[in-house]
């Protein structure tokens, strides 16, 4: 069941880039870190930067902290984010779950659910959105072969936010190296954000530094 919905949601993007009204590159580079507490428990902390080579400018900058419960190969989060758009200021409040679907020879295949609250600074209009990705690994000698799919999904009143169900989606095509303790995770991401009246769609490097 929970491979068919994976399917499903990564199989929805499709049938939308067809009828692309935009497109941009850019880059993005993040660090994440995960600090042990306990035997269940672990700190979190990330940060992002994501760059717009159309314009020259950061557009977005990201920090996100929190807690992570692990119980065998399930891992639940409580975190908070904080986010600056141009501008506009957010907090971002979210539960996830993840865990190991399946393992076979060198491959694996996750995921991760994760329902997070959206608070603007200065705009009476929160949101809040489903976040289901999906990601297959296989290692190699030195290496893995990464590809994962996240899909987004609008729960807000689509007058609020000019937004569909379907938000936008992730999909990501790298390799992760592993550099002693530290791994890096580099790659292409294609970034489609569904806007009803614009679609645009992204082009990015990516660049994760994991430790």
């Amino acid at each position: 069941m929970k491979l068919l919905l994976m399917l499903g949601l990564i199989s929805s993007l499709f049938p939308r880039v067809v009828h692309a009204d935009r497109s941009r590159a850019g880059w993005w580079l993040g660090t994440f870190s995960k600090a042990e507490i306990s035997s269940s428990w672990n700190g979190w902390m990330e940060t992002q930067v994501r760059n717009n080579l159309e314009s020259g400018r950061v557009d977005q900058l990201l920090f996100r902290t929190g807690l992570l419960y692990s119980v065998g190969e399930h891992e639940m989060g409580l975190l908070v984010g904080f986010i600056q758009t141009g501008s506009l200021l957010e907090r971002r409040y979210s539960l996830q779950q993840g865990m190991t679907l399946a393992k076979w020879g060198n491959s694996k295949l996750t995921h991760r659910i994760r329902m997070e609250w959206r608070d603007f600074a200065d705009n009476p209009d929160d949101a809040l959105r489903f976040r289901y990705l999906a990601r297959y690994s296989h290692k190699m000698d030195g290496y893995e072969a990464i590809l994962w799919n996240e899909a987004f999904l609008n729960l807000t009143d689509e007058s609020k936010n000019d937004q569909g169900v379907m938000e936008r989606n992730r999909l990501f095509l790298g390799t992760q190296i592993t550099l002693g303790t530290t791994k890096a995770e580099i790659g292409y991401m294609n970034q489609a954000i569904l806007r009803g009246r614009e679609n645009i769609f992204e082009h990015l490097g990516v660049m994760y530094w994991i430790f």
